[in-house]
């Protein structure tokens, strides 16, 4: 059967200020069950503020301060939805939804008088901060969650519905009407003992279905517990389990299968040797009607598989009478529900973290009766890499390393080095290096690309470009001669050289000669010019000289080294 919730949306902090006399405080009318731990996850999907995500959680714990055995509201991570939706899971994002005079806006979900599920969406058209300037982000988390434990508006105090400064502790009104709903506040002591405490008595199934209940202890320490059936039909998970004040999940489904049209009664008792009221029991009533349930197995993914980057869960699903949906759930978290046949879930793996996770699907009839099929994979992320050397845009020359740290969550098979596209290198063990002989490459730009590669070929690559200066030129060689002439003694440094093949764009060469002081350049020379002749050296001294091609951006390149005695 289908099962409809009502939606209310309650209208946040509003920009208008008002100031009026305080009255205590209105309910709402619904509450979450006492003893509810209320996790929520947060899209910080606003550039505003970096931190609001822990403002966020500073509400929370506001409240939950108040009474944790009453209620607790417990930020549990991160999420990607943006949007509003009743789908399992309470949620928080900030959106632009323009100038309308509203700050943040609850949606909450409910059923009879028990809250359900629970939204908040800041208004990213406004200005945010955490640090007391523009709207507050703690202040108005602090009213909204009011109305996520049931509040509604007053007058003034943290549930007014106008904005009107930084408020980040509760008034005694917001106090007492959560003390009126979950306890607390009075002074209450705990029980002397352990004591089970259940949040329901009776599981009432039409066809097969899942139900849960809630276990905690009510009192000091903790108490584990067994739970047992009293019907072969009724089946629990898990079975047993130990609470020192937090909320436990019993999950009930019943096997119809062999079951006769009609009504059947059974007993579930949960029992504990520290608890002083052990044994608890619940009533399980079940009504089989003429609509077998539906069957559903997955069968894409494997059991053990190892999966990566997208993942198409599929499922072989049927049912008698016609399917409603099938659910698809990631460790227990509802990620996808689909009405239309085929039935399947893509799966972004690369968003969630390394190592084993369970994926369930869960298939309802139109009388809301279900079966679920759950499997184990086991996630591999892709590799990460990395050129540390040389840096992008950096001028080599020569033999350059490459350098290019890599990792990998279950094992890294190779990185591949490249240059200019083509594949030079692959190296199977840390560190990951490649020397790069650059004498056969033309100066100018080059790219060089490293691609890491896993156990399971999944690749992740990353790439720099580096400018190749000029190579030195080549053949580059001097000698002394005596150029004298009756009573003229002149001697010269003859120096030759031959333009390097790897070279374009030259525009020049400069030679430079060594002194005490270090090089000085002796002079510049035509790029078509392959011979200097040195006048007026002494005979007995040694001369060192450094030749190097200067391209059309002035930039020199590598030099070439002769010595004359």
């Amino acid at each position: 059967m289908r099962r409809l919730f009502t939606i209310l949306a309650v209208v946040g902090v509003s920009t208008a200020v008002f100031v009026a006399i305080a009255i205590a405080y209105n309910l709402l009318g619904f509450q979450w069950p006492v003893g509810t731990n209320v996790r929520y996850y947060i899209n910080a999907n606003t550039s505003q503020v970096p931190d609001e995500a822990s403002a966020v959680s500073k509400g929370g714990n506001t409240w939950g301060a108040l009474n944790p055995a009453g209620l607790r509201l417990t930020y549990q991570g991160s999420t990607s939805t943006t949007s509003h939706g009743y789908n399992g899971s309470n949620t928080i994002n900030w959106k632009d939804e323009g100038n309308n005079s509203t700050l943040g806006t609850s949606y909450i979900w409910y059923s009879g008088n028990t809250i359900l599920e629970t939204d908040l969406v800041f208004n990213d058209y406004y200005n945010w901060s955490t640090s007391g300037i523009d709207y507050d982000v703690e202040t108005v988390t602090l009213h909204e969650f009011g109305h996520w434990v049931g509040l509604d508006h007053v007058s003034s105090g943290i549930m007014r519905p106008n904005y009107s400064g930084i408020q980040h502790k509760l008034d005694d009104d917001a106090k007492q009407g959560f003390y009126a709903m979950y306890g607390g506040g009075g002074g209450q002591e705990p029980p002397d003992e352990p004591a089970l405490k259940l949040d329901r008595h009776v599981l009432s199934f039409v066809g097969k279905q899942e139900l849960y209940f809630r276990i905690t202890n009510s009192g000091p320490g903790s108490v584990d517990y067994s739970i047992t059936s009293n019907k072969s039909w009724i089946l629990i998970s898990p079975s047993s389990g130990s609470s020192s004040g937090e909320w436990d999940y019993i999950y009930v489904n019943v096997e119809t299968r062999g079951l006769k049209i009609g009504t059947y009664s059974g007993k579930i008792t949960v029992a504990s040797a520290k608890a002083v009221n052990s044994p608890q029991t619940l009533s399980v009533a079940l009504k089989v009607i003429n609509d077998q349930p539906p069957e559903i197995s997955i069968t894409s993914p494997k059991n053990n598989d190892i999966v990566a980057q997208k993942v198409q869960v599929k499922v072989n699903v049927k049912d008698d009478m016609g399917l409603e949906k099938v659910e698809f759930y990631l460790d227990q978290k509802l990620k996808k529900t689909d009405v239309h046949s085929p039935f399947l879930w893509i799966w972004e793996s690369y968003k969630t973290s390394s190592g084993f996770h369970t994926i369930k699907a869960k298939a309802f009839d139109t009388i809301g009766q279900t079966d679920a099929d759950s499997i184990r994979v086991k996630v591999d992320q892709p590799p990460t890499v990395a050129i540390a050397s040389p840096k992008n845009g950096s001028h080599v020359s020569g033999s350059v390393d490459i350098t290019a740290p890599a990792s990998d969550d279950f094992g890294l098979k190779r990185v591949d080095f490249y240059v200019d596209g083509e594949k030079k290198s692959a190296d199977a063990s840390p560190p990951y290096a490649y020397v790069w002989l650059t004498s056969t490459y033309y100066n100018g730009n080059h790219t060089l690309k490293v691609i890491a590669v896993d156990s399971l070929n999944q690749t992740t690559e990353d790439f720099i470009n580096v400018l190749l200066l000029p190579h030195g030129p080549q053949n580059f060689t001097g000698q002394k001669q005596n150029n004298s002439s009756g009573l003229l003694e002149e001697y010269i440094n003859v120096l030759s050289w031959q333009a390097n093949p790897w070279n374009v764009d030259i525009i020049k060469y400069k030679l430079y000669v060594k002194g005490p002081g270090g090089w000085k350049l002796l002079i510049e020379l035509n790029p078509d010019v392959f011979e200097y002749l040195h006048r007026d050296v002494r005979r007995d001294d040694l001369y060192e000289y450094m030749l190097k091609a200067v391209d059309a951006q002035n930039r020199e390149g590598v030099g070439a080294y002769s010595t004359i005695q």
